[in-house]
């Protein structure tokens, strides 16, 4: 299960991204949120069923000239292959990391049914004649090649049937099944071997599926046909299963019907090598082996890219007062230290205005600790508009105590500010409890600078100008004191 950080991150991308209303929701469910089983968003349906139309269109296109000759381009087939190859690969990979994340049995079956297909296109490249190698690899004969290219396109119709059967098997029970599951990984192990060395070297048993570059009569009429109505049920069997609502199961429906055309275009062609149709199976099925990856990460980088977001809203509210708006004394120390470290590199002025509510505590003891907030929320609501440039900071630093930073700034420009700061207090007319000093809630307010050619002490800083605010305090309140300016390098020498 995701932590609550990486939830509020699900959720900030989008309502697509809350977690799927299904008994795999239930608490202690360990893959409610995973990335495999998000609910797949509108968008995503809209793109695929946007790629299916595209892809039924273009079947429907290539039926009439699929065994028609093309130019012959001899590293077409290898190219595709490898980068079949590869994005089954890469796929798995994601896959297995969404099973260590959730332990559902289903995505064990669809990572290994991955694994295989790429084993046995690995092997169709090294053993097909159209390849172009000058010696085949694995050895093998003429069928070995094309046996390994029907073998590949049934072990993944079957891996997306695992799938499916695993899924209709879970969605039954009320928390994920803790299944042993060592037993897939050596059944995979097993009939991956027992399929190379079938082909390999007991090539001379098997039917003949390809003849003088066509397709033999027992591959048109039954092998082809087969893998055509084998991927029609579980095409449609997946869609009964899953209505397609989570993102793996819908772009397993994608990738489905793009096989469904692949397997059409090829046996339009006959079989024949460079041929139209011929030509639209590889590339159809290299867009469908990459289709599921594309999704999956398209996904992770947008879950990345709201995590990010929700850091740095997560960050700022770290070092924001609830109540004021204001800077926290964490965030304003540490703007405070920035800030007195460029104006000593940039060699300027640098003030500090300290700021308190003059007797607040009998104002929280006459009218309460909620009036209190409203007071302080109406101070901090002045201080923030009472100074206009960007780099002015301001923070709540203590119960009643506010401060602000000024860089770049002399005595006339952070006196001005002060100043305009304790008038828009009074302007408030906040009435204040009886006996104290203003019949109106007021500040005191004291100053302190350095000078550009000193090295700006923060912690000096902020102690002259609360040495300023306690002078205000003795002087009756509602005044501003600035602090002695520190004396100058030049006359300490």
């Amino acid at each position: 299960m995701l932590s609550d950080f990486t939830e509020l991150a699900l959720r900030k991308a989008g309502p697509e991204w809350a977690p799927t209303s299904s008994r795999r929701d239930e608490p202690g469910s360990p893959y409610r949120d995973a990335l495999a089983f998000a609910p797949a968003s509108q968008r995503e349906h809209s793109v695929a069923v946007a790629i299916t139309i595209l892809f039924a269109i273009s079947v429907a296109w290539i039926s009439g000239i699929a065994s028609q000759g093309a130019i012959a381009v001899a590293a077409f087939l290898p190219v595709c292959s490898a980068i079949t190859v590869l994005s089954l690969v890469l796929t798995s990979t994601l896959l297995f990391s969404q099973y260590r994340a959730t332990h559902h049995p289903s995505l064990i079956f669809l990572t290994l049914g991955y694994v295989r297909t790429g084993i046995f296109l690995l092997a169709f490249i090294l053993a097909d004649p159209l390849m172009a190698a000058p010696v085949r690899i694995l050895g093998g004969g003429s069928q070995s090649g094309p046996w390994l290219y029907w073998f590949s396109h049934f072990a993944f119709i079957v891996c997306v049937g695992e799938f499916v059967v695993t899924e209709r098997f879970c969605a039954r029970k009320t928390r994920s099944p803790r299944l042993s599951l060592w037993w897939i990984p050596a059944f995979s192990i097993v009939t991956v071997l027992a399929t190379l060395v079938l082909t390999f070297s007991y090539e001379s048993i098997l039917p003949k599926l390809v003849v003088d570059g066509r397709s033999t009569a027992v591959m048109q009429h039954f092998f082809s046909p087969l893998l055509i109505v084998f991927s029609i049920v579980v095409l449609v069997f997946l869609g009964m299963t899953t209505r397609f609502k989570t993102v793996v199961a819908l772009w397993l429906g994608v990738i489905l019907f793009a096989t469904l055309g692949e397997l059409l275009a090829q046996w339009l062609a006959q079989g024949r090598p460079f041929t139209y149709g011929w030509y639209y199976a590889q590339t159809e099925w290299v867009v469908a082996t990459t289709a599921f990856y594309v999704a999956l990460q398209a996904r992770i980088t947008n879950i990345l890219a709201a995590m990010s977001s929700v850091n740095d809203v997560l960050r700022q509210q770290s070092l924001t007062d609830h109540l004021t708006g204001l800077l926290n004394k964490g965030g304003f120390n540490e703007r405070l230290t920035v800030a007195a470290r460029q104006c000593h590199l940039l060699q300027q002025p640098i003030a500090v205005i300290g700021i308190d509510v003059d007797d607040f505590k009998a104002y929280n003891d006459t009218f309460g600790h909620p009036a209190g907030d409203i007071a302080l929320a109406a101070v901090g609501a002045v201080l923030r508009t009472s100074f206009f440039r960007p780099d002015d900071i301001c923070g709540r630093i203590g119960g009643e105590e506010f401060a602000i930073v000024l860089k770049n700034t002399d005595h006339s420009g952070a006196l001005t500010v002060a100043e305009r700061v304790r008038r828009a207090v009074e302007r408030l007319n906040m009435r204040h409890a009886k006996g104290t000093s203003h019949p109106m809630v007021t500040i005191s307010i004291g100053i302190a600078l350095d000078r550009a050619e000193n090295t700006v002490a923060v912690a000096d800083l902020m102690g002259r100008a609360d040495a300023a605010l306690y002078k205000s305090k003795a002087r009756g309140r509602n005044c501003i004191t600035i602090a002695p300016m520190p004396p100058s390098p030049e006359r300490e020498s």
